[in-house]
């Protein structure tokens, strides 16, 4: 069997084992291994999983789809790969985030590529999470985090 700790440790053979072996939509806790793998970035190994029929839109118990996981860490390789094998970019989880929301969690710089990436794919920077909250309230409510805060805020503001 998998374990988070595999995906942590970059235990490629081992998920790759267990991909071939056994169906890869399965909640690990409260992840899945998409998940892991895409928080990771480790875009290798999400491709593995998917060709071993992991689906892009497995959402884990909290309703986080790998997409969203990507998103929240600005992983801007596999948000380009998820999204070019028909990852929904509108889904949201159980507190209504969306991945522009779980993006304005994120302190790294790639959050503008990732932002930009997104809003191409059909984003709606205007979608409210269940505190109706915008992406640019929530990188408002996160601006000290954020290294790029104001370039993000103009990205993410509703024409």
């Amino acid at each position: 069997m998998i374990s988070s700790s595999d995906f942590y440790q970059n235990n490629f053979d081992a998920i790759e084992r267990f991909a071939k072996s056994q169906d890869p939509n399965i909640h690990l806790g409260n992840n899945t291994p998409l998940g892991l793998a895409a928080v990771e970035g480790k875009l290798k190994t999400v491709k593995c999983l998917v060709s071993h029929g992991a689906d892009p839109n497995f959402a884990d118990p909290r309703g986080w789809t790998p997409l969203l996981y990507a998103a929240n860490d600005g992983r801007v390789s596999v948000i380009r790969y998820l999204l070019s094998i028909g990852a929904d970019v509108k889904v949201a989880d159980a507190q209504g985030q969306t991945a522009l929301h779980h993006l304005c969690y994120c302190p790294r710089r790639s959050n503008l590529e990732a932002a930009t990436l997104l809003l191409a794919a059909g984003a709606d920077p205007a979608a409210t999470n269940l505190q109706g909250q915008r992406p640019v309230d929530v990188a408002a409510s996160n601006k000290d985090r954020i290294c790029n805060h104001d370039e993000l805020a103009r990205l993410l503001a509703p024409a």
